[in-house]
């Protein structure tokens, strides 16, 4: 997990992290579905359970991608206790799906992994084009505002930056006119209104 994250931080991207993190579970269900079992195969079979280990990978990073795209506190929590609620769900129903009368293959448990790693694949190219025009629509209408288009997405940055860029972004609305507007804004963030 530490060198997915590591892997966001430097660059700067959660998306095609998160994509590899994918691929690598993916492919080892796949193998695990295809390989016969024996003790002729044990190190191949041992070699892929250690690739189906980075699934663990995928959770921390869909939680933050899903954190760091939702404004307001109360769609935040919503969001993550939603996330929260598939994910105990998918790890309570997921062991049925392993027939012990399929061992040692479990072909509807693979199946069934592969059917979720490929429709969680789908959600995230899904989701990044989503997220893609959504942020273009906001740069126009930043924009259309008379503001500087582009915005300091401090999700992605080391803590030691964020006042650096915090006034970099200030600087630049500043001059146009926006920092009382966006200070009046920011100031009920958490005042129920």
């Amino acid at each position: 997990m530490t060198r997915s994250a590591t892997a966001v931080l430097y660059s700067k991207r959660k998306t095609p992290v998160l994509l590899v993190a994918i691929m690598f579970p993916l492919a080892a269900a796949a193998a695990l579905y295809a390989l016969p079992r024996g003790p002729e195969y044990k190190s191949e079979l041992l070699a892929v359970y250690f690739i189906l280990q980075v699934y663990q990978c995928i959770t921390p990073i869909v939680f933050s991608w899903a954190f760091a795209n939702t404004a307001g506190h109360t769609k935040k929590t919503t969001t993550t206790g939603m996330l929260y609620l598939g994910l105990t769900v998918g790890n309570i129903g997921g062991p049925f799906v392993y027939y012990s009368r399929e061992a040692p293959y479990y072909h509807t448990g693979l199946t069934a992994n592969l059917v979720v790693m490929c429709v969680l694949a789908g959600c995230v190219v899904f989701q990044m084009f989503y997220l893609r025009m959504l942020n273009l629509r906001n740069i126009k209408r930043r924009r259309d505002l008379g503001r500087t288009g582009t915005h300091v997405d401090l999700s992605l940055e080391n803590s030691s930056n964020w006042a650096k860029l915090r006034a970099e972004q200030k600087e630049k609305n500043i001059g146009e006119g926006h920092e009382a507007e966006a200070e009046a804004y920011n100031a009920n963030a958490f005042s129920d209104l």
